[in-house]
This record gives structure tokens, sequence and C-alpha cells, in this order.
């Protein structure tokens, strides 16, 4: 009787650089996030114009993603990560001096460079993760963005009490450390070298990917809409601590994560999927009527579960038909359809708030989040015809 062969190593050198990198990437923007509707209120302005910040971030993100994912496999990964990682240490600083409506301008821009940091991190981390263990991988790469949002509003909010230039300077600090990181690596996929012509980058570009990443858009929305606006509720339903819904979902998840990672690979991307992406609008059924301290936890905990494991499912799932040096074009479909989605519940729910209450900012999320797993299921077939499965490790089939 053979012994089945051992697992590939995931706990590599380059893994956890990659790993401390994006840690060290959401750390410094959910330090800010949470905080910025409480600056922008003590400014003068209202729930909407909130709502418009983290909005145009991620908007500026995810419509640049369709260029910036394809770009990072022209130039070069490393380079690409260092580029963004300086343009967003500019932008932090000048979040400090500025009032809000000329901060909008720069937040436009920190998304553009928001976007070409993450399609280049996730490219370059698929390249170092086993193709055996590749779900179970990412759910790990991802438990140091679920650390840092579990940490990052406690310690913005705690650095906010000294005051809102404070919080910017330590942010930009954050970035610096990830510059330094990025310099450190090695290129996974240096590129061709020199810069793309404008027909290189859309030729470049995957749409049967942004096609099904729609879903990503469908329950996105309810991202957006709980980061901007959890911590408001709680405060107005007289719930502490007002970060409770963020760091509670991010925790359950991270302690998730290491049960079910594995799973993901061994009972099927597509069903595993399919599961967590169900129990989505249950999570935010339940915040838009949470109004005590154990409702919300409950809430943040379902919620948590469910949007922190989909995500990888469907990215592995994605990357197992995409060849290497296409895989920041299909991650930019990702990152497009993720961030827009984001962006629209940002400022759609700012607007439902102001105007309507939380009940039903929160109510039009899991609306929208419940048709996630319908279309999925609708856009599969076309996506997979024209994106040829392939063994693990092998390179892309060509369409004949």
């Amino acid at each position: 009787m053979t012994s089945p062969p051992p697992k590939e190593p995931l706990f590599t050198g380059p893994f956890v650089t990659m790993w401390a990198f994006s840690f060290s990437v959401f750390i410094s923007l959910f330090m800010l996030l949470p905080v910025v509707p409480f600056q922008v209120l003590a400014e003068g302005g209202t729930e909407t114009e909130a709502g418009l910040f983290m909005g145009l971030l991620t908007y500026s993100s995810g419509l640049s993603a369709l260029f910036t994912g394809a770009l990072s496999d022209h130039i070069g990964r490393r380079k690409q990560l260092i580029i963004c990682a300086t343009g967003i240490v500019i932008c932090v600083l000048l979040y400090g001096v500025l009032p809000n409506l000329p901060r909008l301008f720069f937040v436009t821009l920190h998304g553009i460079f928001w976007s070409g940091l993450l399609l280049a991190s996730s490219a370059h981390v698929t390249s170092v993760i086993p193709p055996s263990r590749r779900a179970e991988g990412l759910g790990y790469w991802g438990m140091s963005t679920l650390l840092a949002v579990t940490v990052a509003p406690t310690v913005g909010f705690a650095v906010y009490q000294h005051g809102w230039l404070a919080l910017c300077l330590s942010v930009a600090i954050m970035n610096v450390v990830m510059g330094i990181i990025a310099w450190s690596i090695h290129d996974s996929h240096p590129g061709s070298g020199g810069w793309p012509t404008s027909r290189e980058l859309r030729g470049a570009l995957n749409f049967s990917v942004l096609r099904i990443s729609l879903a990503l858009f469908l329950y996105s929305f309810a991202f957006g809409t709980v980061t901007s606006f959890a911590a408001l509720a709680a405060d107005a339903r007289g719930i502490a601590p007002r970060e409770i819904f963020l760091t509670t979902m991010a925790f359950t998840t991270f302690l998730s994560r290491p049960v079910l990672a594995p799973f993901l690979d061994r009972l099927g991307h597509v069903r595993m999927f399919r599961v967590f992406v169900g129990l989505i609008p249950l999570g935010l059924a339940l915040l838009t009527f949470a109004h005590t301290r154990p409702m919300m936890a409950v809430s943040a905990a379902v919620f948590g579960l469910a949007y922190g494991n989909c995500h990888p499912a469907f990215t592995a799932y994605i990357v197992g038909r995409v060849d290497e040096g296409g895989r920041g074009g299909a991650f930019g479909g990702i990152l497009a359809a993720f961030d827009v989605g984001i962006g629209t519940g940002s400022i759609l729910s700012g607007i439902l708030v102001h105007r309507f209450g939380f009940g039903v900012a929160f109510g039009t999320a899991t609306v929208l989040s419940a048709l996630s797993l319908p279309y999925f299921n609708w856009a599969r077939e076309r996506f997979e015809r024209d994106n040829f499965a392939r063994p693990l490790g092998a390179p892309a089939v060509v369409a004949p």
C-alpha cells in the first residue's frame, strides 16, 4: 500500500514575505477608512460626503484595475509595487494637510495606486503558492488582511485621539514599510521591459474574468456599506465599542481560515464558493435589525465567516484557468468588479443612511448580495467556454 505523496511546502520564505507585505498594506488602509467618516463630520460634512471618500477610492481602484493589472504583467510586479507604495505615501501625507474637497482629488490617485499594488502582489503570491494548495494558500495569505482589519480600526481610533495629522503620518509610515518589503522581493514575473502601448494594454484585458466577477460586485457592495457605516450605526444605536462589527467580522474569519482553508481545494472551489456566498445575505439581514451588542456581534460573525472564505475559493477557481503571464490582467477583472462594488456600496449607502437610516442601507445590501449566487451560476458556463481548465501546474491550454 503506497502512502500519499507529501504536500508541497506552503510556508516558504517568499510566502511569509508576501504575508508581511499584505499585512502592512491593509493595516495602513483600515487604520484610515473607519476614521474618515468621523473626520468628515467633525469638519462639518455629511454622511454622503463621508461615503464619497471610500467611494472614490474604490471606484478609481476598480476602474483603473482593468489596466494596472495588465501593466504589472508588462513592466514587472516588483517595479509596480515600489512605484505604487511611493504614490500612496504622498497621497496620505497630503490628506493630513488638505481640507475635505481637495482631499478627494488625491483619493482618486490613491485608488489608482492601490489597484496597482493589490494586483501586482496578488499575481506575485500565486507564483509562490504550490498549485495543488492554491486555495489553501490564498486563504492563509488572506489571513494577513483579516488580522490587519481586526486590529487596525482600534489602532486608528487610538491614534486619531492625537489628531487627524498624527493618523495620516502613522499611515504613511506603514506604507513606507511596505515599500521596503516590496524592494526586497525577487520578481516572479519581470515582464517584457519598458512601458506598454495602449494596444498592448487592451490586448491584455480579460473580459471573461470581468464578466463572471460581477458576482463579486453584488456582494462587495455590502462590504462598502459595512466598512463605511457599521461603526456609525453602532454609535447611533448606543452600541459600544463602535468598531465591534469590523473587529468581530475580521476576528471570526481569521479564526475560521485555518480550519476551512484546506477544504477549499479538497471539496472544490466552486462548491465552497457557493456555500459561503449563500451565507452573506444572512449576516447582512441580522445586521439590519441589530440594535444590541450581541446581535451586532452575531451578524458580524456570520458575515465574516461567509465573506472572508468565499473570496479565496473564487480566486483559486479563476487562477486555475489563467496562464502565469496573464494573471495580472485576470486579477484586474476581479478587482474591477470587487472595488466598483465596494465604492457603489459606500456612496449609495451614504445617501440611503442620510435620507432613510441605517436599516434601509443594510437592507439594500442584503438584497443585492442575495443575487450573487444565481448570477454566478448563470455566468459560469460561458466563462468556462472561454477559459480552458488545465492540470495543476501545467501551462494554460490554448483554445483551438
